[in-house]
């Protein structure tokens, strides 16, 4: 057992036992047959799935009619992780959300329906200042140590935190993270939701999608985090998520 795998069982043992009950497969092992997500361990000791060209049919949507209903390709470079959290873990994580201050979103003047709070880092007049702002907070240690296992990263990488909560009737647009940033991991709570993705150019746009359940977590990194924009269709409930992000730099450096 390599030391993410005993970070995934000290401190994530939902995630890993969900995994091997769900996959059958411990972490590290390989899973046969063209519709299991394979579990890798890269140059980087990271152990996790990634879903490169196979497909997934619990969580996914056809993208074109032509294709087998219920079934589709996604991104590679995206981790899918269901059942994340426990329910326990969720209302924890969300007592603690709700005593954040929130504001809502502001693109070119315009303040959005979604409600933000940032740690780590400072958002100033629509880019990000690289200075100190508010820390990430110490009661979400344990989450942040849980998605850098899944992401292959040190907790200290993970150095920028989201806070976002939709309300009803709130998404968010087509986008790719700002380039300041490297990999991507985010967590969603309470609510599901859509999440597209695509790439390519206008009337000929590769496109893909994948339900993000209550509880679960997600990592973008490589092509679906360089390649593919992604957006979320307005939420017909409540919905938060958390975000947490390295910085381009590091995650360059880590490779």
């Amino acid at each position: 057992m390599n030391a993410v795998q005993r970070v995934l069982r000290a401190r994530g043992s939902v995630v890993y036992d969900a995994v091997v009950r769900i996959f059958g497969v411990k972490l590290g092992a390989l899973a046969e047959g063209p519709d299991h997500p394979v579990w890798i361990t890269g140059a980087r000791g990271f152990t996790g799935y990634e879903h490169r060209d196979r497909t997934i049919s619990s969580h996914a949507r056809p993208a074109a009619a032509g294709r087998r209903a219920g079934a589709m390709t996604l991104p590679e470079g995206l981790i899918y992780a269901p059942g994340f959290l426990t329910e326990a873990e969720e209302r924890d994580v969300l007592a603690v959300l709700a005593t954040f201050e929130l504001q809502p979103y502001v693109l070119h003047d315009t303040p959005s329906r979604r409600l933000v709070r940032s740690f780590g880092l400072a958002r100033v007049a629509g880019t990000y200042d690289l200075g100190p702002a508010a820390p990430i907070p110490a009661e979400l240690d344990w989450l942040r140590e849980r998605c850098a296992a899944l992401m292959g990263r040190e907790p200290e990488k993970l150095a920028d935190l989201l806070v976002t909560r939709y309300p009803p009737g709130a998404g968010i647009g087509w986008h790719r993270d700002a380039p300041q940033f490297g990999d991507v991991s985010g967590i969603s709570l309470q609510a599901a939701c859509r999440m597209r993705f695509r790439r390519g150019q206008p009337r000929a746009w590769q496109t893909a999608e994948l339900t993000l359940q209550p509880r679960s977590a997600y990592v973008l990194s490589g092509p679906a985090r360089t390649q593919w924009q992604h957006h979320i269709p307005p939420v017909t409930k409540e919905r938060w998520s958390m975000t947490f992000r390295t910085l381009r730099h590091s995650a360059a450096g880590t490779r």
